[in-house]
């Protein structure tokens, strides 16, 4: 007995350090990685509401902007100081995914399946670099499994604490961590041996903690209208004609899109191996639960309505364990099944490798409005250009800038060297952060700069709000060698009344 367990205790061990040096090699990867990667529009608009934190915003709970200035603040305005705490809590979150897995196989080799697959496939491969509000649901998500793993099965006595300290941040995230909070409510309510913590103090405790935290947007969303909780309903569940098999096909399409087409398939493998011969297992089927509930849920949105490709992105951190539970389950017999696991992940870490060499040097034959990683390309001189007519006609830098897209105001606040704070008129766009600042910014009647894409001159909504138009310059935006695209940028005053 004493070498078995001393036996056990060294394959921890080993495990333990393999997974350690794996995790830290690819997280200062990373942080050289993103130090010269360039940011995304979505980054940048983040980035914007960091220099104003508060408790909501706009389109998103706001841990993303809280997480964007602590990086901000050690690392300056820079990409590594935007996406540093991306690549931390992509790191913790597989840090815990692997703590998490551990409690379900043994095998060292497992325990690098999960790891290179949850830290390579496209969705996280890429993702995981870029910081937007799916970066702190995932990290969140994980310690969450972690934390609900013990309150459930080890009966820890101050876990539900910790529990609803975690859903709240998790909600405080992004509005769809509440799907975590269904699938633990769900898996109770299946698992008869654990049905009776539906009912009890701690878990109540977890979910008033959990409000708690979560109380500070609420209050937020009801100063304003509700404008965050009520955009993000229409956005992800308004309804449309049912069914709308085109947008089903459109989800699966994007979830074969951010996994790699293998994955894909091994997940699907994954999930029927658990349907098939663990449903009376409570410990399997509280892995199962986080990861089915919330794509059926998505699944079955897409029906009605677009589902973005990136939605579901928490669920795979279960999904990936059921993979490493099917390569440790597969042993010696089933040998094409273990060369299926291992090929699927080399192709994703190829995949992945592939696409951030095109991110940084274009090699994959996409046409320019195909290429998602053209929208990271060509910024900064764009900005540079626009400071150059700014330094014309506007030498003491007091006119405020104005675009008709978030994406372009924040890049200029992002790109500009004083950072000014720019900002998207809502004309025939829809309303953003910046329709909330723009009641309070005293522009109007005040003489400003507009930067649109593609103008020879204003177009009629933005003529009938301005006066004075002057054309001053226009200029280009280039993301690819042979693509351009014209920005005219003209001075007016803002009338009094919109």
């Amino acid at each position: 007995m004493s070498q078995l367990s001393s036996s056990s205790i060294n394959s921890s061990n080993k495990s333990d350090l393999v997974a350690y040096a794996l995790l830290s090699g690819i997280f200062i990867l990373r942080l050289i990685y993103v130090s010269f990667m360039g940011i995304v529009p979505d980054e940048a608009y983040y980035w914007d509401w960091s220099r104003n934190p508060a408790f909501g915003y706009f389109d998103h709970p706001p841990m993303v902007a809280w997480l964007i200035f602590l990086g901000a603040r050690i690392f300056g305005t820079t990409f590594l100081g935007v996406k540093f705490m991306a690549v931390a809590g992509s790191f913790f979150a597989s840090l815990c995914t692997y703590y998490l897995a551990k409690k379900y196989v043994q095998k060292t080799s497992s325990l690098i399946i999960l790891i290179l697959l949850s830290s390579f496939v496209i969705l996280f491969g890429v993702g995981g670099l870029i910081a937007t509000p799916d970066i702190p649901m995932v990290l969140f998500w994980s310690i969450g499994l972690l934390v609900a793993h013990a309150f459930i099965f080890d009966n820890r006595r101050w876990t539900w604490l910790l529990l609803g300290a975690v859903m709240g941040c998790g909600m405080l995230s992004k509005y769809l961590f509440g799907l975590f909070i269904v699938s633990l409510l769900v898996f109770l309510l299946y698992s008869k041996e654990h049905r009776r913590l539906l009912f009890s103090k701690r878990l109540w405790g977890a979910l008033l903690v959990a409000f708690i935290f979560f109380l500070p947007n609420l209050l937020w969303n009801s100063r304003h209208q509700w404008v965050s909780v009520m955009y993000q309903m229409h956005h992800g569940l308004g309804a449309r004609e049912f069914p709308h098999f085109d947008f089903l096909g459109e989800f699966i399409g994007g979830q074969i899109g951010v996994l790699s087409i293998f994955p894909f398939f091994l997940l699907v493998i994954a999930v029927i191996n658990e349907m098939r011969f663990h449903l009376n297992n409570p410990r399997r089927m509280f892995i199962a639960a986080f990861f089915i509930l919330p794509l059926a849920f998505f699944t079955f949105s897409s029906l009605q309505k677009r589902v973005e490709p990136n939605w579901p992105c928490a669920a795979y951190v279960s999904g990936l364990i059921l993979v490493a539970l099917l390569w440790e389950e597969a042993g010696l017999k089933k040998v094409f099944l273990r060369r299926f696991i291992l090929f699927s992940t080399i192709i994703s870490c190829a995949a992945t490798a592939v696409v951030l060499i095109h991110v940084q040097t274009p090699v994959l034959p996409l046409p320019p409005g195909k290429d998602p990683t053209a929208q990271i390309r060509g910024w900064k001189p764009w900005a540079a250009a626009i400071d150059s007519v700014r330094a014309k006609v506007d030498p003491a830098e007091s006119m405020p800038l104005c675009t008709k897209f978030y994406q372009d105001a924040a890049f200029l606040a992002f790109y500009l060297p004083d950072h000014p704070g720019a900002r998207a008129l809502r004309v025939n766009s829809r309303p953003t952060q910046y329709s909330l600042y723009e009641a309070d910014a005293g522009l109007r009647g005040k003489k400003v700069i507009i930067v649109l894409p593609g103008q020879d001159s204003l177009p009629p909504e933005f003529a009938q709000r301005v006066d004075g138009v002057v054309k001053a310059a226009t200029v280009f935006q280039s993301p690819g060698r042979h693509t351009h695209n014209p920005y005219g940028v003209f001075t007016a005053v803002l009338k009094t009344t919109p």
